[in-house]
C-alpha cells in the first residue's frame, strides 16, 4: 500500500511540475484576439510583432516602437526573431486610416521584410490588421 501511495505521490509532483500548454495560434483570430488586447486607442499605427515556434505556438511578442511617420526597423525584427529562434513572425497593426504614400510604404516594407525572413528560413505569415476596437 505504500508503494502505491508513493508512485501516486511521484506522478502528482511529476504533473505539477508540467508547463501550461503552449499557446497555439495558427489562426489569425487567435493572433488578433492576443494582441487586441495590447492595442491602444490612439490615431497613429502601432505595431506588434508576433514570434512562433514550427508548430505555430506562442514563442514571445514584441511592441515595436515607431516614430511618426516611420516603420518599423527591418533589422530589429530580423534580430528579435533570430533571438527567440522563431520559425514563423506575424506582424500585427492596429486599424487606423493611413495615407495613400504610408500605405505604399507599409506594402513594400512587408515585401522586404519577407524576403529577409524567408532567407533566414523564417516564415513571414504577413501583416494582420487588428481593429482594436471589435471586442471591447
Amino acid at each position: 500500500m505504500k508503494a502505491v501511495s508513493l508512485l501516486a505521490a511521484i506522478e502528482l509532483g511529476k504533473r505539477s511540475l508540467r508547463q501550461a500548454a503552449p499557446l497555439n495560434l495558427k489562426e489569425d483570430s487567435a493572433v488578433e484576439k492576443l494582441i487586441s488586447a495590447y492595442l491602444k486607442n490612439e490615431p497613429m499605427p502601432q505595431y506588434h510583432l508576433v514570434l512562433l515556434n514550427n508548430r505555430s505556438e506562442l514563442l514571445a511578442t514584441s511592441e515595436l516602437e515607431t516614430e511618426i511617420g516611420k516603420l518599423p526597423d527591418l533589422k530589429t525584427i530580423m534580430k528579435l526573431s533570430l533571438e527567440a529562434g522563431a520559425a514563423e513572425i506575424v506582424l500585427c497593426r492596429n486599424d487606423i486610416q493611413l495615407p495613400s504614400r504610408f500605405c505604399n510604404q507599409e506594402q513594400a516594407f512587408i515585401i522586404q521584410l519577407d524576403a529577409a525572413a524567408s532567407m533566414l528560413k523564417i516564415k513571414m505569415r504577413g501583416l494582420l490588421v487588428i481593429n482594436a476596437n471589435k471586442d471591447k
